[in-house]
């Protein structure tokens, strides 16, 4: 079944999927400007395209390759505007406070000390209980690929809380 949208049916989708997608795009950009801007580009594309969508039950997972595709790109600006990366701890406000908040801020700012890649499995997966399948599909690689670069993103996060000075084990 193809994909057709009105503009009420595309507000209503733009208001049920625009908290989770700036989640997802903040904690890949690491800024909520540059998020902020990921997913009204990423709407903009998903609206520009919503009709080439040929199954509408793959809706949710071809709207999250936008976004996903859409903030590697915003990344990959960013990174070329750079001439050196930067001791990216020395730019991060890490706070030791239990509150959810800080502990968000906390990991986001953590997330954006390890691989693009390793970022987007951690954050699809562990971050928004995406099932691995479904992550696989989302960015387009391997079921062995998305496994293999969650478990290093694991591993890298828990150094990098470490180095920080922050508990990363679960209350």
């Amino acid at each position: 079944m193809k994909a057709e949208y009105n503009i009420t049916d595309f507000k209503d989708l733009y208001d049920k999927h625009s908290d989770e997608f700036y989640r997802i795009a903040i904690s890949i950009c690491g800024n909520s400007t540059e998020a902020e801007d990921v997913v009204q580009e990423a709407f903009i594309k998903i609206y520009k395209n919503i009709s080439t969508l040929k199954d509408i039950s793959k809706l949710e997972n071809w709207m999250k390759t936008i976004l996903i595709n859409t903030a590697k790109t915003a990344v990959k600006k960013w990174w070329r505007k750079t001439d050196s990366i930067d001791d990216s701890l020395t730019n991060i406000q890490l706070s030791n406070s239990d509150s959810y908040d800080e502990s968000w801020k906390s990991m986001v700012s953590l997330l954006q000390l390890i691989p693009v890649g390793y970022r987007n499995v951690f954050v699809l997966h562990a971050m928004q209980d995406i099932p691995q399948n479904d992550v696989a599909s989302i960015l387009g690689v391997s079921l062995g690929t998305v496994k293999s670069q969650y478990f290093k993103a694991r591993k890298l996060l828990r150094k990098k809380f470490e180095e920080a000075g922050l508990s990363h084990e679960k209350n």
